[in-house]
């Protein structure tokens, strides 16, 4: 048997407060421990704060030195359930607050008082247990998860209107802005002043610690507590059960949310923070992913509108889509999609299928690939048997891989080469945009490198779809309805990109030598305006080279862009976007490289960036490692009201260093030497 996992977990629920009482907190709490602590698979250490235990210096002590305890390769889980508040942001301090507000949860007070965490406080606190205590730092953090089921969680701390469909709904939230609170009520008071984070960047400051957040709701919404349960967790807690808590977060999220946004005006959030895209399908509380999500959807059903598939049209899907229904014991079905919207499909499933399907049940289902990867296995003299091997597993796989008669027709180009194959550009045969994958002869081994190359394969469909995507029945947006414009510094000067149809050009002058990093960097910045009659939710992504999707350049992953407003990406952590030269461009002495921005835009909050985010790929072998985008850096109609739209923003960046007469085919011969010694 495997080790179980260690897992420090505190849980807090708050049900009497003496000003505005609920009533399902604690038994939300309550079973939250009870199902960690029958997980065979979790070694539970916990912590409980309930009611007048959970006032705030109790919270902050637990926080730091119980689950502060969480070393490289064991978890903290901080679960809350209770009221969460807003209060008054002081516009000097926090100056990037669109709403002028700071979230937080509310801490039990015996004299009714407002006793607020709030979301700069947890994060400080979070930081604290990633990393360790400045005299005992910790060598790599753990796992970390923060589950809210509280009004506003969606900034980490149970808040819309909604027509109130039972008599025991209630929400868990005050019905007010707290007060601005003094300075020095905050606990970093004593390290910080408020000048300091007037002028600086609050990532700075205030550095995340990576962890994974679920949230019961957006920051505006209510999280709705119904017959003394919180909505939120009981439905968090009927899928991890149904799944034996072996999912993925990414998965995680998209069935909760969709057993209760089709009922309720409640969206529960998914972010991950201070970490790289891995995470969202990494597995709850870091156990083994029995399977990540991103290839197959989910059909379950809703109360309100019956069987749906938790993918929509932002998703790649047409109203015409094949499905293909996984039913268990061998059976499928092939669903037809009865109405399509950005984010979910509604489906039409024959009756006497219906009746063998069990509701309270999620059923996998294949996708067609709307936009399919295409490949041109070339011929290789040294191919043999390996070849025809791999010709066969690619011909079996579904349609998001299709092999292609001619070089000319493919997105990438398979090679293999003494033994290992690799992926190119077609008609760029020396140069390889992922690591070499060995493929031995024998049979024994040959099994584990197909898997892992079909692996890279199907990472690159997904990369593809992401860049590709974009709505094509857009309705309301003659034109791009928000204005981008990115800057790139020069000798101290920041100059507007000018930006053609097919994308941008940066000149090899604008990169200045990195020492530390031993590349060539530029500093970006990007600004946002709402050219629309209205407010639009909007999310943006970056794409590399090598394969990233990531939306690590926002602070939240989706956020509102309000009429006639300007924003700049990134301001959370001073609107500077450092880029790194990536090495493989210099290794293998190309003359550019490409950085993408997928802007996403809706009249409507429908954006699932968790099913658009991609880690890297293991690049090209070469002497270092380095992001393009190091997050983690230093820097300085009428008839239809609703509607989505996706903006791509293509740069390509000039390498200083291209040499016109260096071969590639003498660089990757070399490579290919030093792989096999």
């Amino acid at each position: 048997m495997p080790m179980a996992t260690k897992v420090f977990a505190l849980i807090v629920g708050i049900d009497d407060y003496p000003s505005a009482p609920l009533a399902g907190c604690l038994n939300d709490a309550r079973r939250m421990l009870d199902f960690l602590q029958k997980d065979p698979s979790l070694e539970v250490h916990a912590l409980t704060l309930y009611d007048k235990e959970a006032q705030k210096p109790a919270v902050i002590e637990a926080l730091r030195h119980h689950l502060g305890r969480a070393q490289a390769g064991e978890a903290a889980l901080f679960y809350f359930s209770g009221h969460g508040a807003q209060e008054w942001a002081d516009p000097q301090a926090w100056p990037t607050e669109s709403d002028r507000c700071l979230e937080s949860i509310a801490c039990y007070d015996p004299a009714g008082q407002a006793s607020l965490l709030a979301d700069k406080e947890l994060r400080f606190l979070i930081h604290e247990i990633a990393a360790g205590p400045p005299e005992a730092p910790k060598a790599a953090p753990p796992h970390i998860l923060t589950i809210f089921d509280c009004c506003h969680s969606g900034d980490n701390t149970r808040s819309v209107a909604f027509q109130e469909k039972e008599p025991a709904i209630r929400q868990r939230r005050f019905t007010h802005v707290f007060p601005q609170r003094p300075w020095e009520g905050f606990i970093f008071s004593s390290q910080f002043s408020q000048g300091d984070f007037a002028s600086a960047a609050i990532a700075d400051l205030l550095p995340e610690g990576a962890h994974v957040q679920l949230a019961a709701a957006l920051d505006h919404q209510p999280a709705l507590e119904i017959g003394g349960e919180g909505l939120f967790t009981k439905n968090l807690l009927a899928v991890l059960e149904r799944s034996g808590s072996g999912i993925a977060y990414a998965s995680l999220h998209s069935l909760v949310s969709n057993y209760i946004r089709h009922q309720y005006q409640q969206n529960p959030q998914l972010y991950v923070q201070g970490g790289g895209a891995e995470m969202m399908f990494s597995g709850f509380l870091g156990k083994p992913v029995e399977s990540d999500g991103r290839l197959r959807g989910q059909v379950l059903y809703s109360k309100a509108e019956g069987w749906l598939l938790d993918a929509g049209a932002m998703q790649g899907l047409s109203r015409d889509a094949k499905l293909r229904l996984d039913l268990g014991g061998g059976q499928h079905a092939e669903p037809k999609i009865r109405e399509l919207k950005p984010d979910v499909a509604f489906l039409e499933i024959d009756m006497d299928i219906r009746s063998q399907m069990d509701k309270a049940e999620a059923y996998p289902c294949e996708i067609s690939a709307s936009y399919p990867l295409r490949l041109w296995l070339r011929p290789e003299k040294d191919g043999g048997a390996v070849l025809k091997t791999l010709t066969v597993e690619l011909e079996k796989q579904p349609g998001r891989l299709q092999l292609t008669e001619f070089e000319a027709e493919a997105d990438y180009v398979l090679h293999l080469r003494e033994g290992y194959c690799f992926i190119s550009p077609p008609f760029e045969h020396h140069y390889p945009l992922t690591a070499l994958v060995y493929l031995p002869q024998e049979a024994a081994g040959l099994p584990a490198a197909l898997a892992t190359l079909m692996r890279y394969l199907e990472h690159i469909a997904n990369w593809e779809f992401v860049r590709r995507l974009h709505n094509a029945s857009v309705r309301l947006f003659a034109k791009p309805p928000i204005k981008a414009e990115i800057f790139y510094e020069k000798a101290g000067q920041w100059h507007l990109l000018p930006y053609q149809e097919k994308g941008a050009a940066v000149e090899a002058a604008a990169l200045y030598w990195k020492e530390q990093q031993q590349t060539y960097g530029l500093r970006l910045k990007i600004e946002l305006t709402n050219q629309f009659d209205r407010d639009l939710y909007y999310s943006l992504l970056f794409l590399t080279i090598n394969f990233e999707s990531n939306a690590g350049l926002m602070e939240k992953p989706v956020d509102v862009l309000k009429k006639g407003e300007t924003r700049t990406v990134f301001a959370h952590r001073g609107g500077v976007i450092p880029f790194n030269l990536e090495q493989q461009i210099l290794d293998f002495n190309q003359p550019q490289t490409h950085l993408w921005f997928q802007l996403l835009v809706s009249t409507q909050n429908d954006i699932e960036v968790a099913r658009l985010t991609l880690p890297e790929l293991a690049p090209p072998p070469s002497r270092m490692r380095k992001r393009a985008i190091p997050l983690d850096e230093e820097t300085v109609a009428e008839a239809n009201p609703n509607d989505w739209t996706t903006q791509l923003i293509q740069l390509s960046i000039k390498n200083p260093r291209f040499e016109q007469d260096k071969k590639p085919e003498d660089i990757l011969k070399a490579i290919i030497s030093e792989q096999k010694s």
